[in-house]
């Protein structure tokens, strides 16, 4: 029997059907799509909604990437043996031979490391034999005259990560600004001030009408405000006056953050303010001459809190990442242990990914200096000197719970010294 077999076309669904329009209609450009629910019919913009719940989230996971660009300056010598052996000598070691001369170089970079590599840890070498099963002889290997420190303890012993936002300010926190290169002189080269008297300030350079004033920090200043200058008696006036700022920046990149210019011309006649490079001096902001009581803007350090502790985070290399600088290392003829072909490392940049284990939360219960919701949270690095080598704490700071004058106390090494050359 043949059978009758019919091609229905597109818009029938089935073959005596009335024709209609199935075709399905998909709009790729979209965030638009329709949803059902019952008789009514829902358009739900995945944009705004993604946008609304990221707005009601309290849950801020914290993470990023560091680059640790730094040169070793540190150099000295040292009469405890274990980093005595391990210092990135001035010369090839031939300097030291029989105790003819001091064994001086620089600190190893693993004493700045945010990843230590002299680390302690167990090995597995295998053991051949004719039994049948796992032949296995333990070992340790790395470091056995200092300090162990194991693969996990590695991100933790020289720097400690904290997450911290600014709660409060302080004017009066007492500063030094100085200038490199000779013996300083107050007023000069080196100046202390409180951090309400503003920001420091040198002469960088005079050149026809104009004084070059440098800041080492951002001044925040434009173009037709004026500045007050405290802190120096200019030649022929006394100090605290107030001039405009008649250009920012000079001819290199990014200038406009540091440098102010100022015309000569709106000093009186026989007033100076110093030499190139000399005269230091604090700055301040100020919008208004005709009130400038008012509009001097005020300046402070901040005050920061933690939370979290140094534990609260992991640290790891980046993978398929090579930095841009090379490694400074080398191998010298003959340590101060009398070891030959020692390979020795001055510096190693490194780049490293952090993460902090834990959400943070934006709470209604956390405020400012200014006395609203944070709207910076800082990830803050801490030189915690696990080894002890430079007085302690390097900086001051506030509220940062990482221990106390008395943590040294006990360990084999504390009495040991590393003297600057």
């Amino acid at each position: 029997m043949e059978e009758n077999k019919e091609i229905l076309l597109p818009n029938k669904r089935y073959k005596k059907a009335e024709e209609q329009d199935l075709t399905l209609q998909v709009n790729l450009e979209s965030s638009e799509s329709l949803m059902r629910l019952g008789d009514r019919d829902i358009v739900l913009d995945l944009e705004k909604l993604f946008n609304k719940e990221r707005q009601d989230s309290i849950d801020y996971k914290i993470y990023g990437k560091m680059k640790m660009v730094f040169r070793n300056m540190y150099s000295g010598d040292t009469p405890y043996d274990y980093l005595s052996e391990n210092l990135y000598l001035a010369g090839d070691g031939t300097n030291g031979l029989n105790g003819a001369n001091r064994f001086t170089g620089f600190l190893p970079y693993d004493e700045f490391a945010f990843l230590r590599r002299d680390l302690r840890r167990q090995i597995n070498t295998p053991v051949s034999g004719t039994t049948v099963g796992f032949n296995s002889n333990l070992s340790y290997t790395g470091p056995t005259g200092h300090t162990t420190i194991s693969t996990m303890m590695a991100p933790y012993h020289n720097w400690n990560l904290y997450l911290s936002y600014v709660y409060s300010g302080d004017s009066n926190y007492q500063m030094t600004y100085t200038l490199s290169g000779c013996t300083k002189t107050a007023g000069n080269n080196i100046i202390t001030f409180k951090s309400g008297d503003g920001i420091p300030f040198r002469v960088s350079y005079t050149v026809g009408n104009f004084y070059e004033l440098t800041s080492p920090i951002e001044h925040g200043m434009k173009q037709g405000e004026y500045i007050t200058l405290s802190g120096v008696t200019f030649t022929g006036a006394i100090t605290g006056r107030t001039y405009q700022i008649d250009s920012v920046g000079n001819e290199f990149y990014d200038s406009e953050k540091y440098v102010i210019n100022l015309s000569k011309s709106s000093f009186k006649s026989g007033i100076t303010i110093g030499t190139d490079n000399k005269i230091l001096f604090t700055g301040k902001r100020v919008l208004d001459v005709n009130n400038i009581t008012n509009t001097t803007s005020s300046y402070y350090v901040h005050k920061h809190k933690t939370l979290t502790d140094s534990s609260h985070y992991i640290m790891d290399n980046v993978g398929f990442e090579s930095p841009i600088f090379e490694n400074e290392k080398k191998i010298i003829f003959e340590n101060s242990a009398g070891v030959n072909d020692v390979l020795v490392e001055r510096n190693r940049p490194e780049s490293v990914l952090f993460d902090f284990k834990e959400p943070f939360q934006l709470t209604s219960e956390l405020k400012n200096n200014l006395g609203y919701t944070p709207t910076e949270i800082y990830v803050t690095t801490i030189f915690r000197n696990g080894n002890g080598y430079f007085n302690y704490p390097p900086k001051v700071g506030y509220k940062f719970r990482v221990g106390n004058k008395n943590w040294l106390h006990g360990h084999r090494w504390q009495k040991s010294s590393f003297a600057n050359s």
